[in-house]
């Protein structure tokens, strides 16, 4: 397995998490989106597109969702889904919150608040209403769910934390008023949680800054039916 990754957040962050947290060895390499790319992967331009990328025997995954459930079945020494199918299906639902509009909603976000590389200009007023929106939703479902337990998918780690925190960790920086302390104390406890998780710190060490949350590239798209 080889990785091909941006700086350690966001989608990026999801991926080299969940391949730390599984204590897996994979060489890879931090693609930069502004520069030339000097890799010794076939297409460039894919590459680009397609940030991160696990290239596995010669074949390019792409999609941190399903990458991510690869990884489960291909490597399941260390389960990252939990095994009862209620919190199973908990688990992907917020996975695909992630990739619904989630991860979308906090780039904007982070693009305006930290000037993105890569995303030149300003966005819309209403898109960055919608944004907030969107996040806000999130983080409260969020916070009602961790009033019951101590992670988002029951009472062990899983794929649905990395997922959300792979975003939810620009928030105290890029739009701090939507993770209030006083009114999300449960959320920033798990931010918290989660950022001290030795796996997760080896995996935002691996950029080309001391604090990736302090810079943004460009975010997934929405999803868009019809």
């Amino acid at each position: 397995m080889y990785l091909y990754h941006g700086e350690p957040n966001g989608g990026s962050a999801r991926l080299l998490i969940t391949i730390a947290e599984r204590g897996l060895d994979v060489p890879g390499e931090l693609v930069d989106l502004l520069a030339p790319v000097a890799s010794s992967f076939s297409s460039p331009d894919d590459l680009r597109i397609s940030l991160p990328m696990l290239v596995v025997g010669g074949q390019p995954l792409s999609g941190e969702t399903f990458v991510c459930e690869y990884l489960e079945e291909a490597c399941p020494a260390v389960p990252l889904l939990p095994t009862d199918p209620r919190n199973r299906w908990l688990a992907r639902s917020w996975c695909k919150l992630v990739d619904d509009g989630f991860g979308a909603s906090v780039s904007d976000l982070a693009h305006v608040a930290l000037l993105s590389t890569g995303v030149p200009g300003t966005l819309p007023a209403e898109r960055i209403e919608a944004a907030e929106e969107r996040v806000t939703m999130v983080v409260d479902r969020a916070e009602r769910q961790l009033e019951t337990s101590e992670w988002l998918a029951g009472r062990l780690y899983s794929l649905a934390d990395i997922a959300i925190f792979a975003y939810a960790n620009y928030l105290p920086r890029v739009a701090p008023a939507l993770v209030d302390p006083a009114r999300f104390p449960k959320v920033n406890g798990w931010l918290s949680r989660v950022a001290g998780r030795a796996a997760v710190r080896a995996a935002l060490a691996q950029g080309a800054t001391s604090d990736p949350y302090a810079v943004s590239t460009v975010g997934p798209d929405y999803i868009r039916w019809g």
